[in-house]
């Protein structure tokens, strides 16, 4: 699972998704407009 942040270029919230599966990750930020998107993964994938 992920977290999943995104802002615009006025650095509002352009996408906000706090759990996304790995297989829904790639096709969920390709569908968004320009923006900058920060990720983390949950503690569980760092294993």
């Amino acid at each position: 699972m992920f977290a999943v942040h995104g802002v615009d270029d006025d650095g509002k919230a352009a996408l906000v998704k706090p759990k996304v599966p790995r297989e829904q990750r790639l096709p969920l930020i390709a569908q968004r407009p320009h923006c900058l998107i920060g990720m983390e993964a949950c503690s569980g994938a760092h294993y």
